[in-house]
């Protein structure tokens, strides 16, 4: 998956772009400054709480978060809403494949 990501950004010549793979746990080990992603991808993580408050150090001001989910999506959207609006959050899509 990381492979594709690098390869499909070399294609469209984007800039300023890292894929990076390992455990959201992990991220202040690695260096990565606070704040500075654009978009955090997440997949078979636990509950959308504790990836928002794993996420949202790193994320910048106008920072995005995509969750896939499996059919229990929703309703960790549910459980999660006031935790998402606590930290000025919304979730902008569901979508359902």
């Amino acid at each position: 998956k990381i492979r594709f990501q690098k390869h499909m950004a070399r294609k469209l010549g984007l800039g300023g772009y890292e894929a990076w793979h390992g455990r959201a746990e992990a991220l202040p080990d690695q260096g990565f400054s606070a704040g500075g992603f654009d978009l955090i991808v997440a997949r078979a993580f636990s509950s959308l709480e504790k990836l928002v408050g794993l996420a949202l150090p790193c994320l910048r001001p106008t920072g995005r978060i995509v969750a896939m989910k499996g059919p229990e999506g929703e309703g960790e959207l549910e459980i999660a809403a006031d935790s998402l609006e606590k930290h000025g959050l919304y979730c902008r899509e569901v979508v359902r494949l």
